[in-house]
């Protein structure tokens, strides 16, 4: 199972940086130094859907990102018909929230950017870890994640994508911060279950369309088995493949990293 990590937090602490980590099963992770923005949780709540449903925004955000257009301040240089004085154009008002891959970003968010700055940084240094865990001493997705929480101890497991593509996600909150953590859980585990459906397609026409008919059940492969052994079993063991399991990692926190790099643009402009 892929999971996302979170570091052990101290709930009573001030908010220094807070740092993020996602594992398999595949699942989210946090680092040690993090502190908890809320002072209750709810008990774990299981989220079942397809992941394209979870996160329709994630699949076109790449293409979005590279075709914005750049920002030009224009002036009036005094050529020809000008007045040789540069127009000052009146400020814009600054917009009060934006929508960042459908997760909306209001002003009550502005005391977030630290806590997004951190969570950037956690992910950058999460794929870091996992990339120089993808070794070939590290067979299976149990010796990546063993080698993973021996350099970042403290780590726990925050939400998990299963290898029946069912993702696992922590309660709703009214926090504001967390919820921005919250969103980037959610495209962190939808492209862990994106590499599922990419797996299950791998297998098979008939497969895959068995597949599909199943979503959301957290017995899929069990289902499967019985009419597809060797397709299943084939799965299985790609699923828990070292190199897949560590390279799976090192794409979800890229995404994941994205994101908090684009609410972080939007409450520049807001805030």
């Amino acid at each position: 199972m892929f999971q996302r990590r979170e570091m052990s937090r101290t709930r009573s602490a001030p908010p220094p940086s807070a740092l993020r980590v996602s594992c398999h099963g595949h699942c989210t992770k946090t680092s040690n130094t993090a502190w908890d923005r809320l002072a209750t949780r709810a008990p774990d709540n299981e989220r079942n859907a397809r992941s394209k449903h979870l996160c329709p925004e994630c699949e076109e955000e790449e293409r979005r990102r590279e075709e914005l257009p750049a920002h030009h301040q224009q002036t009036n240089g005094g050529g020809s018909g000008g007045t040789g004085v540069a127009s000052i154009a009146t400020a814009p008002s600054r917009p009060t929230s934006e929508d960042v891959w459908g997760f909306l970003v209001t002003r009550s968010m502005c005391g977030c950017k630290q806590q997004v700055l951190d969570g950037i940084a956690w992910a950058n240094e999460a794929r870091e870890t996992y990339a120089k865990c993808d070794t070939p001493a590290n067979a299976t997705g149990t010796d990546v994640e063993a080698c993973f929480d021996a350099a970042q101890p403290g780590s726990t497991v925050e939400a998990t994508t299963s290898e029946s593509g069912v993702i696992t996600l922590p309660p709703p909150s009214s926090d504001s911060c967390q919820r921005i953590e919250d969103k980037a859980t959610l495209v962190h585990e939808t492209m862990h279950a994106r590499r599922a459906d990419v797996m299950a397609r791998a297998r098979g026409t008939a497969f895959f369309r068995e597949w599909q008919k199943l979503a959301g059940d957290p017995n899929r492969l069990d289902t499967l088995r019985p009419k597809f052994p060797a397709e299943v079993a084939v799965f299985e063991a790609q699923w828990n493949n070292g190199h897949d399991w560590a390279q799976d990692e090192v794409n979800s926190y890229r995404w994941e990293r994205r994101f908090l790099e684009d609410a972080l643009q939007a409450l520049n402009r807001i805030c």
